[in-house]
């Protein structure tokens, strides 16, 4: 650098992730389970599962059969002795209940251990981590409410501005905040007189007890009883408030020891029974330290197991980073048919580094005699209709479609899926190369449009898939100037892990002069993308472009036209089409009404 010349410096991305990383791939040689990670297919490691019995089943009637063979058995092997390496792999197709099983493990591992567990809990982003959280706490509300202390501990670590607001009460550092403040408090109490102590807990029982009384169900709120019991506990709250506030003045000066300190942010993460987390965060040496202390070299786990959710989608590296606590235990829970990591340089894409843990050992075991992977075989969100075409052709059949469904989607009366052919639609390239089909997206908002004011539907629940992003952008203004601001249009990877009441696909890919349809012809974002709705899937696109540009689309479009669900689209009206997504009996009243 010269002197007298401006320099400027550039974050161009933190290295911290990275780091992260290169420790946990670094220290893997020191686990236990590297021959099964590098190597997959000791029988003893991922085969072998454990019988279900009958008595296994009890108390887990809320789930189907394929979600409580995968509960029991999760079970089983997560406590299992530490010296034996177990993986599970359990897949869940779209709308199979991966969060709830995984809900239904935790809790069964809870139980069947007597609440003296130790879970790693983790996901690849922090929005699938706050979801489980958000689960785990209304769980732990309900057992608290059956039972005061048959609730769980758990913990969420990771930056806080990072958490969902409804999840910060359970972030790390505000359970240690609290924990630290009442430490302080029981230290004053021991140094103050006995004497008060004992006055200040007497006005505590008192005041419990007369809370007692007033909630008995003999006492009228309103007669003049009950209101001198609210005075007293009044007066007696007071009493109590003052001689706190009196101690704590009298002894301000007292304070925690660094060691008292560390003490309770230690036995925070001790004591819980889940820690919760993204993959990344768990690469934190500090929590290493603390859940996974090392011995003779070798980090030796607190944790009985550690649960992957969304594993399909973290890269193999994010998935070794909890690993490296030395747990021999791992359950991972995700659908290697569907999108997998975001990998955006192209030479790591090159290299597989976009390729799961999950899917590395799904692929091992595709083809085998035995397959040890436990499969989620109902799916409660997409009309059967919907479900069709990924069920054959993507999980080969073996997708089942729970009979509420059907009934559920009859609310809105309309067809449940349809693809309209734009055989006039053509796509245009903009000066920056950015792909849009203007005839796709005038008909897609008219569609939009047309529901809005012939259903049910509030805007909230409509989704619109667009694959390019100045194609959802063209759609969105379209929308905007029809007052349909609240109606969702995103990518395809926006919508993974969502779902809608409609979804919209918007293709546009048409007549190029390569005939190819870009990455569209992607058979996992294909799936992902046929698979967010749950009472209506329309596709609108040049059947023709993408039947010649993919086998998948051509599987689907020739699955369509057996199914007769294909409605040829010619530009002008289209209200006779779009009539055609009503079912019968809601063109039988409106035809009544009129």
């Amino acid at each position: 650098m010269l002197p007298d010349k401006r320099s400027s410096i550039t974050v161009v991305c933190s290295l911290v992730s990275t780091l992260r990383h290169y420790n946990a791939l670094s220290r893997l040689y020191k686990t236990t389970m590297v021959n099964s990670i590098l190597t997959p297919g000791i029988l003893r490691v991922f085969h072998n599962h454990p019988s279900v019995k009958e008595n296994d089943l009890l108390e887990l009637d809320n789930y189907n059969k394929s979600q409580q063979k995968a509960i029991v058995i999760s079970t089983k092997i997560a406590l299992e002795p530490v010296q034996q390496n177990r993986v599970v792999l359990i897949q869940g197709p779209p709308g199979t209940g991966k969060s709830y099983t995984i809900i239904g493990i935790i809790k069964n591992i809870i139980k069947k251990s007597n609440r003296t567990c130790h879970i790693c809990l983790c996901a690849p982003s922090n929005a699938a981590v706050d979801e489980l959280m958000k689960r785990l706490i209304d769980e732990r509300r309900k057992m608290e409410e059956k039972s005061k202390h048959s609730g769980f501990r758990l913990v969420r670590i990771g930056k806080p501005e990072n958490i969902h607001h409804d999840v910060q009460k359970y972030t790390y550092r505000e359970i240690v905040k609290v924990n630290q403040a009442e430490e302080l408090k029981n230290k004053i109490k021991r140094q103050v007189n006995t004497s008060v102590v004992k006055e200040i807990d007497k006005l505590k029982t008192r005041i419990s007890s007369l809370h007692e009384e007033l909630t008995n169900k003999t006492i009228n709120l309103q007669t003049i009883e009950a209101g001198k019991i609210r005075s007293e506990i009044s007066k007696l709250e007071k009493k109590k408030d003052d001689m706190e506030v009196s101690i704590q003045a009298q002894y301000k000066d007292i304070k925690l020891t660094r060691q008292e300190e560390q003490k309770v942010m230690r036995d925070v993460l001790i004591k819980s029974h889940i820690v919760c987390g993204t993959l990344n965060s768990f690469g934190n040496d500090f929590y290493a330290d603390i859940l996974a202390p090392y011995s003779q070299n070798i980090r030796r786990s607190m944790f009985n197991c550690v649960i992957v959710d969304e594993a399909s989608q973290a890269t193999e590296l994010d998935t070794l980073i909890p690993l490296q606590y030395g747990t021999t235990k791992l359950i991972m829970v995700g659908d290697p048919e569907q999108l997998p990591p975001t990998v955006l340089s192209q030479k790591s894409a090159q290299k597989s580094f976009g390729q799961s843990l999950f899917e590395r050992f799904y692929c091992h075991f595709r083809h085998e005699d035995v397959n040890p992977v436990l499969f989620l075989d109902t799916q409660y969100r997409m009309h059967p209709e919907i479900a069709h075409f990924p069920s054959k052709f993507v999980y080969l059949g073996a997708l089942k479609t729970d009979s509420s469904v059907e009934e559920r989607c009859n609310i809105f009366q309309l067809k449940p899926y349809l693809l309209f052919d734009m055989q006039e639609g053509q796509e245009h390239s903009t000066q920056r190369g950015a792909i849009i089909n203007s005839t796709e997206a005038e008909f897609t908002i008219e569609l939009c449009e047309f529901l809005m004011s012939r259903t049910k539907l509030q805007q909230h629940q409509i989704g619109i898939i667009a694959p390019y992003q100045q194609q959802k952008k063209i759609i969105k203004e379209g929308l905007e100037s029809m007052k349909l601001i609240s109606i969702e249009v995103n990518t395809v990877d926006s919508f993974q892990g969502r779902e809608k009441e409609v979804i919209i696909l918007s293709c546009t890919r048409a007549k190029n002069v390569s005939g190819g349809i870009g990455f569209l012809a992607n058979s996992k974002r294909m799936n992902v993308a046929l698979t967010r709705a749950k009472t209506a899937l329309y596709v609108v696109g040049c059947l023709s472009s993408l039947k010649r540009g993919d086998l998948a689309w051509r599987n689907l479009i020739e699955d369509a036209e057996r199914r007769n669900v294909i409605r040829k689209i010619t530009q002008g009206r289209y209200d006779m089409v779009f009539n055609g997504c009503l079912n019968i009996s809601a063109r039988l009243g409106r035809l009544f009404v009129s």
